[in-house]
């Protein structure tokens, strides 16, 4: 058994909805950062905006992408995907499946003629032969991976709505932890230390000068 591995099939993290998040996730992290520390918003969006890297808050998303893929995946079949995440390329995440699992799949589609798989090629203008995937799983690229996956998970028009359904799959605890992965913590409690003595030191210094 190999790990077939091959592009979900996105726009990019680092565009659309994926690209807004994080905003509204700085924004709200802040005022949260703001209370707990007593200090204003403005002052704690800076340091945490020092302290955050946008790579990290991708890369976090994408791992959970995967994950709920996963479970979208083997809610449409009935079977156990077990997707992992490998990467991710060009705001694209990159999975592996099992050559196995793509193996059994495959059967299942053979037992109702391909249909699935044909109906989705002619939906894309893509040759209506099943040739290509006739071989062994552990032999196909990434693009009959993800091309076989979709056929079998969802119809085109599905698909057009597909990207913004796995967008709201993730609910308010996948966003914290995504934002939370994505802070530098230790940088910026030193930060915040430094500002908090810093102002601790004006404010003696105006007190002395009344």
């Amino acid at each position: 058994m190999r790990r077939l591995h091959f592009s979900l099939p996105l726009s990019g993290l680092d565009d659309g909805l994926w690209s807004q998040i994080a905003e509204v996730m700085h924004k709200q992290g802040a005022e949260m950062e703001a209370t707990a520390k007593g200090m204003k918003r403005e002052e704690i969006a800076d340091v945490l905006n020092e302290c955050t890297s946008r790579r990290f808050f991708e890369l976090e998303t994408a791992k959970l992408v995967v994950a709920h893929f996963d479970g979208y995946c083997s809610e449409r079949t009935g079977l156990k995907f077990g997707l992992e995440f490998i990467k991710l390329i060009a705001g694209l995440p990159v999975a592996s499946v099992g050559s196995d699992t793509i193996d059994q799949l495959f059967r299942h589609s053979a037992a109702d003629e391909h249909c699935k798989l044909l109906e989705w090629l002619a939906a894309n203008d893509q040759p209506s032969s099943v040739k290509r995937w006739m071989k062994p799983a552990e032999n196909w690229n990434g693009t009959l991976v993800q091309t076989f996956i979709c056929s079998q998970t969802m119809t085109e028009e599905e698909f057009s709505g597909f990207e913004e359904e796995l967008f709201y799959l993730f609910d308010e605890a996948d966003w914290y932890q995504v934002w939370e992965a994505s802070v530098d913590w230790k940088r910026y409690e030193k930060k915040v230390a430094q500002k908090t003595v810093l102002g601790i030191g004006v404010r003696k210094e105006v007190a002395h000068v009344n």
